[in-house]
């Protein structure tokens, strides 16, 4: 039964008109792990990218849009950005049997709720070097979002409240929809990989892939573009800070 909530509520909210969520502060590592990035050459209008120190690999501010079929959304990745080549969809890897042979609830696999981020470990995520699903890591470890079915609930009894999308961090147009993922069903090559942040879950299918309609988030391999100036809160506080040591200075004096 939950099986079939998991995909009618997908199917259902493809491309449906939701709240945009914002980015929220405390929730996940995005403050510290993603760094701005400037690729116009112009630093007054903010970044547009961001490097994840922990994936090492820089994420695309804005949202791509959204392609019918795997390859056009493909191709629509790998389009060159401020002069920029080698763009490209999420990457993840198959790691148990070919496609999706057992979906699990509770995590630690590739495939349904809490699946593998950067590591086998559910408590941390974070040890170990494999990177299992660049766009599951961020949806659960940078922007610290939580599934439909509740970590080591295998009967999905237990349903958070704030499931879904709730954190976008600094991204543009982070929709509560259906991505892309830059792998193919090797158990049924008509179909490719998503990851759906409506609810958490990663799976293949979804109608075939090139039938589909979803969404693209984009990134480029390595530290893309140039360090941006500090971002205004940011800059605020320095201000802030010179301010106070002058004040205490004259104070002094």
């Amino acid at each position: 039964m939950k099986r079939v909530f998991r995909s009618a509520a997908v199917a259902a909210l493809v491309f449906a008109t939701s709240a945009q969520a914002a980015g929220v502060l405390g929730q996940g590592t995005w403050e510290s792990s993603l760094q701005p990035r400037d690729l116009d050459g112009n630093f007054s209008n903010g970044a547009e990218a961001y490097y994840d120190t922990t994936l090492n690999v820089t994420w695309f501010r804005d949202f791509i849009g959204g392609f019918e079929g795997f390859d056009a959304a493909k191709q629509a990745a790998q389009a060159t950005r401020f002069g920029i080549s080698g763009w490209r969809m999420p990457a993840m890897i198959d790691s148990g049997s070919p496609g999706c042979e057992s979906f699990q609830y509770a995590g630690g696999t590739d495939c349904g709720y809490n699946v593998l981020t950067k590591s086998g470990n559910l408590s941390t995520y974070e040890i170990g070097q494999i990177v299992y699903s660049e766009m599951a890591h961020l949806f659960y470890v940078t922007l610290g979002n939580r599934a439909y079915c509740a970590v080591g609930d295998s009967s999905c009894d237990t349903h958070p409240l704030d499931f879904g999308l709730s954190n976008t961090g600094p991204f543009n147009g982070l929709q509560t929809d259906v991505y892309w993922l830059d792998l193919e069903d090797a158990a049924n090559p008509g179909n490719a990989w998503y990851f759906a942040t409506i609810d958490g879950s990663q799976s293949p299918g979804f109608g075939g892939k090139n039938n589909s309609l979803m969404f693209v988030r984009t990134l480029h391999d390595g530290d893309v573009g140039v360090s941006l100036v500090p971002e205004p809160t940011t800059t605020t506080l320095m201000l802030v800070g010179v301010w106070t040591l002058l004040a205490i200075r004259k104070n002094r004096r």
